[in-house]
This record gives structure tokens, C-alpha cells and sequence, in this order.
């Protein structure tokens, strides 16, 4: 038997693998696709996802962690023992995600649910081994993002609740376009919705290692000039006076896709 010989079970679906919390399954090479219906379904359902290790191409992993959403997410999953992710030295063209009593084939796109009959046994051992073998020779996959839970609760603390809010909103709707938007800008759009002060984001981006003050200033600069943002002075009774972020007019009538799309 080869993994392409093993039957499709109608009866299983891929997300009910994922939503078990008791389940502990070997991803090795999967498509994009796949790694991306586990986070869609590990930020709908944080508490009620399957625990994962993850093997695939250092190229694999760039294209899927590209997204901040999903970069912060996974470093979250990972902070709970939830997911390691390890990177493959060199190609391997077999795809498939073992779990105890099935194989989940990933053929492109698509992924069908094998179950591996008793008397396959030796087989699906087989395929353990061959993920050991890979593990043993991978790396450590780091992530350059904070956990999303530390992120909001800060943005909350040093912010507002209503930043918090407008960041959810926008780093969802950059998971959906395909331009990718920074954390920076996308930190400065929230706060102009928010019509937060700029020194309270820059100063909470600096603390989440985002970026310096200096380089938040100059993307600040940037979307002034691009007409997205404007800035207001306020006046304060102590120093001098305060800069509070506003979405310019007519930005303000556009949805969160739309405003990103307008972002250069």
C-alpha cells in the first residue's frame, strides 16, 4: 500500500479532527490550504482544538505565517503546548497527517480522510517512523510575532478596549486580502479609528517589539501623505500638546477591507 491507495471515509470530516481536544496529529508537508483550515478553526475555537505537530518546507511555512493574524495566533497555540512547528531541511514530496486510528491524504487542495485498517497496521507504522526520521533531522520554526492573546490584552491596558476592537477587525480583514498589510500600519489604522493617541500606540508597538517610535512616526507620515490618516493636535495642560489619530474624511465611510486595499 501507498498513500495514494488509501480510501476516502465519508463519515469523517478534516474539522472534526481538529476540534478534538484529545487528538494529536503529525501534519508532514501539508499544502497551505491545510495548515490554514487548522488556524481558521484554532481562532474560531481556541479552546477546542486538536494538539499538532507540524513538519513542512521552510517556504511552506514563510507563505502561510505571512498574515499576522495567523503569525500571532500560532505563537499563541504555541505558548499553550498546543502546536510545534519544526522546518524541514529539504523537499519531501509525500503529504499526509497522521492521527491514531486514520490518515488524512493531501492531494493539492483537496484532503480526504483515510481510515487504516487493523491488518494496515505495519503501514501507518511505517509512516510514523518515516515522520520520526524527518523530526529528528528538522528545525525549531520561530515565530516573529508576540502571542494575539498578550497582544489585544496590552493594546487593551496601554490603549483602549475600542483600539483593541478596530486591530481585531483590520488584522481579519488582512487575512482575506491578498496584499499583506504590516503590523505597523495596521496598528496606526486601528488607532486612527479609534481616534487613540499616536504616543500611546507607538509607545505600546515599542513595547510589543513591532518597531521603534522613530520608524512608527515615519509610517505615520506616510499614510498622512497618502490621505488615509490625519492627525489632531490636542492641547494638554502639562507639555506640549498631545497628537490624537483620525481617519480622514472620506476614509471614514470605508469598511476595513476597503480601507487596507486602499493602503499603498
Amino acid at each position: 500500500m501507498v498513500v495514494s491507495d488509501v480510501p476516502p471515509d465519508p463519515n469523517v470530516e478534516f474539522t472534526d479532527l481538529l476540534t478534538s481536544p484529545s487528538n494529536h496529529l503529525r501534519f508532514l508537508n501539508p499544502s497551505k490550504e491545510a495548515l490554514e483550515t487548522y488556524f481558521d478553526t484554532a481562532l474560531e475555537k481556541p479552546n477546542d482544538v486538536a494538539q499538532l505537530n507540524i513538519l513542512a518546507t521552510d517556504s511552506n511555512l514563510k507563505s502561510l505565517f505571512e498574515k499576522f493574524k495567523i503569525r500571532s495566533a500560532a505563537a499563541d497555540l504555541a505558548d499553550r503546548s498546543l502546536i510545534e512547528i519544526q522546518s524541514l531541511r529539504s523537499e519531501y514530496h509525500d503529504s499526509y497527517v497522521l492521527a491514531e486510528d486514520c490518515l488524512i491524504v493531501l492531494a493539492g487542495p483537496e484532503s480526504h480522510i483515510g481510515k487504516i485498517p487493523a491488518v494496515e497496521e505495519p503501514f501507518l507504522n511505517s509512516l510514523n517512523s518515516v515522520y520520526d526520521s524527518l523530526y529528528q533531522d528538522s528545525e525549531k520554526y520561530t515565530f516573529d510575532a508576540p502571542p494575539i492573546s498578550k497582544v489585544k490584552q496590552s493594546l487593551s491596558d496601554q490603549v483602549s478596549p475600542e483600539a483593541t476592537s478596530e486591530f481585531s477587525t483590520l488584522i481579519s480583514a488582512d487575512l482575506y486580502l491578498p496584499k499583506t498589510t504590516d503590523v505597523i500600519t495596521l496598528a496606526l489604522l486601528a488607532g486612527s479609528r479609534a481616534n487613540a493617541l499616536f504616543s500611546d500606540i507607538s509607545s505600546w508597538g515599542e513595547s510589543m517589539g513591532f518597531a521603534t517610535a522613530p520608524t512608527f512616526s515615519r509610517r505615520r507620515k506616510n499614510l498622512e501623505r497618502e490621505g488615509i490618516i490625519e492627525t489632531r493636535a490636542l492641547e494638554s495642560k502639562m507639555g506640549r500638546p498631545q497628537s490624537e489619530l483620525n481617519i480622514k474624511e472620506p476614509e471614514q465611510q470605508f469598511s476595513a477591507e476597503e480601507l487596507l486595499s486602499r493602503v499603498a
